[in-house]
């Protein structure tokens, strides 16, 4: 079923090396532009580090917003 599916959709795999993160250049650039947006905002709002997960939720929902609209 899944074949099926990535041949009719002409997807291919590509392996990455365990552990090596240098493979991964756009993920990694787009987690360092979260956490650089999480930082920011944590430390102009003074919010306490206990909101970590909750800033970056709201990181993440405005980049995809801006980004798609």
């Amino acid at each position: 079923m899944w074949e099926e599916y990535r041949r009719e959709n002409k997807l291919s795999f590509e392996f990455t090396t365990p552990y090596a993160h240098q493979q991964n250049g756009t993920v990694e650039q787009s987690m360092y532009t979260v956490l650089n947006g999480v930082r920011s905002v944590i430390a102009e709002s003074g919010m306490p580090l206990k909101y970590w997960a909750e800033t970056t939720q709201a990181v993440i929902y405005v980049q995809n917003f801006v980004l798609f609209s």
